[in-house]
């Protein structure tokens, strides 16, 4: 069998939690769209996962994670019906809480662009003279790391530089050593938080999810500009569980269940909208979403998008 390509960074087996026969009602925020698609289709990208390797096969990380995912869904499955789990499938949840958290597609692109900056910076510092430029070449060519290159006239290499020409990118390799080493320590955090389910009246809609669902929000701004954190207090994190089911946690938070009546759910789902970077998902389009001035149903919601849209567009916003 060949190596897997198109990686879902949310996986399908959470996706399909808020799926009907794995088709799942997909808003695009971004285009103001919406359609019925696969599962397959969505939150995926094409070797997001994979890693460079002279041990282990590009897509070893990615059969790792699906190893997780199939011990995660029937926990996923069982919430979803309504019952109840152990503590230990409880670790699961964190642990997917953990990952959609650290491992998405608006996270390394922040992180590219940041070592994309430090990487130039330190090329502006090696080409600041000719002499430090020609040190530096003369020590790649010693070990080998310049062989076949061939020599460009320093002037030019400088001027690229200065012009940024170039990007450097970050390599999914990069990228999965960064997640696997800071998860651990942010699922730890997240045990900390004192859990609570908020479980949907059945007259009170359902939730939605996200491209990247883990909400994580200030409970009262913190004064000055301290960047918000998931080890920090007075945070509390939202992720939607399944189309009837939310949880919430904080530290020293409550841990009874809410029973949420529609306006709790659509001001759950305003939070996981506000957190998506361009698709939202949902079981059908009967959803609401509270602004905390207004009940909108998908149809307004979306003429909504549209009115933001084009006020950007004419640029007035």
């Amino acid at each position: 069998m060949g190596e897997a390509r198109g990686h879902h960074f949310v996986p399908r087996c959470y996706l399909n939690n808020f799926a009907i026969k794995e088709k799942i009602f997909c808003v695009d925020v971004k285009a103001a769209t919406h359609r019925v698609v696969s599962t397959k289709k969505v939150a995926k990208k094409r070797d997001f996962n994979r890693i460079e390797s002279d041990a282990l096969p590009s897509d070893a990380l990615e059969t790792a994670y699906g190893a997780f995912e199939g011990e995660l869904a029937p926990v996923l499955k069982a919430l979803s019906e309504g019952g109840a789990i152990t503590e230990d499938d409880f670790s699961y949840i964190l642990t997917l809480v953990g990952l959609l958290a650290v491992r998405n597609p608006r996270h390394r692109d922040t992180f590219s662009d940041f070592q994309d900056d430090v990487r130039h910076q330190m090329l502006a510092v090696i080409t600041s003279t000719k002499e430090r430029w020609e040190r530096h070449l003369a020590g790649a060519r010693r070990n080998g790391f310049a062989d076949g290159i061939p020599d460009v006239p320093y002037e030019e290499i400088r001027a690229s530089i200065q012009r940024r020409d170039f990007k450097l990118v970050t390599t999914t390799h990069e990228h999965a050593q960064i997640e696997i080493s800071v998860v651990d320590s942010l699922i730890n955090n997240l045990a900390k938080r004192s859990w609570r389910w908020v479980r949907a009246r059945p007259t009170a809609g359902m939730f939605v999810t996200c491209d990247h669902p883990v909400c994580l929000n200030w409970i009262k701004r913190s004064p000055g500009m301290i960047p918000i954190g998931y080890g920090l207090a007075g945070t509390s994190v939202f992720f939607p569980v399944a189309p009837t089911l939310g949880l919430v946690g904080e530290y020293d938070g409550r841990t009874d269940d809410l029973d949420a009546d529609l306006f709790a759910v659509a001001g759950f789902n305003r939070r996981v909208i506000n957190n998506a970077d361009r698709q939202v998902f949902a079981k059908d389009d009967s959803f609401h979403v509270f602004d905390e001035v207004r009940l909108f149903n998908v149809g307004e919601f979306l003429d909504r998008v549209r009115e933001v849209l084009r006020t950007e567009q004419n640029g007035q916003g």
